[in-house]
């Protein structure tokens, strides 16, 4: 994603002219100083499983300084019983 406002703005315009059904729900959220957190259930499409996607912020000066994000497709079942979310 490029830098700055514009850059923020131009990638997701994007990201809805390609999937324009996506949704992401949010499941957790958190903070601690300057460091914001969100853990969420990103889907391009409804039907999709989808993926688990977890975005870390470093706020600075009430705005986004820095980003980073890692996300795991949700598997159709797993060996422990228990869900990504």
């Amino acid at each position: 994603m490029p830098d700055g406002k514009d850059g923020f703005l131009t990638y997701f315009a994007g990201r809805i002219e390609q999937f324009p059904q996506m949704h992401a729900e949010i499941k957790r959220a958190g903070a601690d100083d300057d460091l914001v957190w969100l853990h969420t259930h990103f889907k391009a499409e409804p039907d999709a499983r989808g993926t688990a996607v977890i975005n870390i912020f470093r706020m600075e000066d009430g705005k986004l300084a820095e980003h980073w994000g890692a996300g795991q497709p949700v598997p159709e079942t797993s060996v422990h019983g228990n869900d990504m979310f």
